[in-house]
């Protein structure tokens, strides 16, 4: 089995995904990353496709994902209780990130709506 991610954004993110059981009708790879007071960042990643793969890692994403989410601890902290996250970093499609958000938050309304409060570049790299 393995170990739930370290924050608790990344452990909902996690339980979302996991909890899908159908196919997720998305195409492609997103990686979540929360950059500790510590100095460790915490990333979670899913690819998606056929079939949907999770898991978490110490290190940036190996390769470029389609979208790619960057926040500090501090701003994860605040998207949980509820708050804005204008300090969060979307980099990429912002598309895919919405097909995301549309197939995994959309029933969970107030942590959808604190992640979509930022704005989004059209295209970039990590």
């Amino acid at each position: 089995m393995k170990e739930p991610p370290a924050h608790g954004l990344l452990r909902r993110l996690e339980a979302l995904v996991q909890h899908d059981r159908a196919l997720s009708g998305l195409n492609g790879y997103l990686a979540v990353g929360v950059a500790s007071d510590a100095g460790t960042d915490t990333w979670w990643h899913a690819e998606f496709g056929t079939e949907t793969k999770t898991w978490t890692s110490n290190a940036r994403p190996d390769r470029v994902p389609e979208s790619a989410l960057i926040m500090n601890e501090a701003t994860a902290d605040k998207i949980m209780n509820g708050e804005s996250c204008p300090d969060a970093k979307l980099i990429g499609d912002a598309r895919f990130y919405n097909k995301f958000i549309n197939r995994y938050l959309v029933r969970n309304a107030g942590l959808n709506q604190r992640l979509l409060r930022f704005t989004y570049p059209t295209k970039d790299t990590p």
